[in-house]
């Protein structure tokens, strides 16, 4: 929706591409003729320029704009197989990137945990306060959701394997309506645990010396792919085939 083609010139600006100064070329997501493609563009290419800065996880990203810049159409799908092939890459993106969070949310809470048992307040270590400890129980269910959130989420990815060219359409929809379920589910996970991670360690937590500041920034980073929570959102609410998750207690098939 940023980019078009024209008479093999692309124009328009791709956002939060990692490491774009290391890149060689640039495969590009744009519109030409009114049909979406994939197109190859040149780094050294003329009308091609990086603006780089640093993202939530400190890593290099940046901005790159492209303004006439001379353009390769890769493939010669038409235009469904493409939007189809876009929406299973970003649903597999969302499920993979969704399994780095609960790995993230996990050494978060380990962290907190371990520093709730040597940080000293009045004599004692704040594990010793009742209230802190509740908190510190709640983060831990709460990282169980998300991790079988996540396994739901990758079970179901499984049980799609292959193309484009071998998913129905009501399966691409499956697939895509779990991921963005599991995902906007995990952003909410993913906010509570930076949060409460951030404020059992105090005002030492929000430090760039203090490693769990760069876990609450990897979570803050999560929470802003693929067109950030209210994207994601916006198209879960209004997907067609709404995934239910699977509930032993109620033994329920793994795909509605």
């Amino acid at each position: 929706r940023t980019a078009t083609v024209t008479d093999g010139a692309l124009t328009g600006t791709k956002t939060a591409v990692v490491v774009p100064d290391a890149a060689d070329a640039f495969l590009v997501t744009a519109v030409a003729d009114g049909e979406p493609g994939v197109f190859l563009v040149a780094a050294d290419a003329a009308g091609v320029t990086v603006d780089v800065h640093r993202n939530a996880e400190w890593v290099r990203t940046g901005t790159v704009t492209f303004e006439g810049a001379s353009a390769e159409r890769l493939g010669n799908a038409d235009a469904a197989t493409v939007t189809a092939s876009l929406r299973r890459a970003t649903a597999l993106g969302r499920i993979a990137h969704g399994a780095r969070a609960v790995g993230l949310m996990e050494t978060a809470l380990k962290t907190t945990v371990e520093y709730l048992k040597v940080r000293k307040q009045f004599g004692v270590t704040i594990n010793k306060f009742q209230a802190l400890t509740h908190r510190a129980a709640q983060m831990y269910s709460d990282v169980e959701l998300a991790r079988s959130t996540s396994l739901w989420a990758s079970a179901v990815a499984e049980a799609f394997p292959g193309t484009v060219d071998t998913l129905s359409a009501e399966d691409l929809d499956t697939l895509t309506g779990t991921a963005l379920d599991a995902h906007n589910f995990l952003s909410g996970q993913a906010r509570t645990i930076a949060q409460e991670a951030i404020q059992l360690h105090g005002g030492i937590g929000v430090t760039y010396e203090a490693g769990i500041s760069h876990y609450a920034a990897a979570l803050t980073g999560f929470r802003q792919i693929y067109g950030g929570e209210l994207e994601a959102r916006s198209a879960g609410e209004a997907a067609e085939a709404v995934s239910t998750a699977p509930s032993a207690l109620l033994d329920n098939a793994l795909i509605p």
